[in-house]
């Protein structure tokens, strides 16, 4: 999720993903999202190397031209887990201005458990 202060919206967003590897990330299964779309932009993401064996790596950019993107999503991220927690982390968040003004942005990492339905 974007947030910005108002006149402060970048124009690009890069960043590092990385998913724990119980969470696979489906081929294609990183996209724009609203946010995005409204500002024309498309989402392109690489596999990388990560630094850690126990993760999958991705680097990302959201831009196209040089129209604001609005808060709200930029990107969905569609994986299949498997039935127990892993972590999804996006880091080295970096927006830029339609001048070339950089706009570091915070980090942030959530935690998806999943655990197996028991049948009553």
């Amino acid at each position: 999720m974007l947030v910005s202060p108002k006149d402060s919206e970048p124009s690009a967003v890069q960043w590092r993903l990385t998913v724990s590897r119980s969470l696979k990330v489906l081929p294609g299964g990183i996209t724009a999202e609203s946010s995005a779309e409204d500002a024309h932009k498309t989402v392109t993401c690489a596999a990388t190397k990560a630094k850690d064996a126990d993760v999958a790596a991705f680097v990302c950019i959201v831009a196209g031209g040089k129209e604001r993107i609005p808060n709200g999503s930029i990107a969905l991220v569609r994986f299949v887990a498997e039935p127990y927690a892993g972590k999804i982390r996006v880091s080295e968040v970096l927006g830029v201005t339609a001048d070339g003004k950089r706009l570091p942005m915070q980090d942030v990492e959530a935690v998806i458990d999943r655990h197996e339905l028991q049948p009553e």
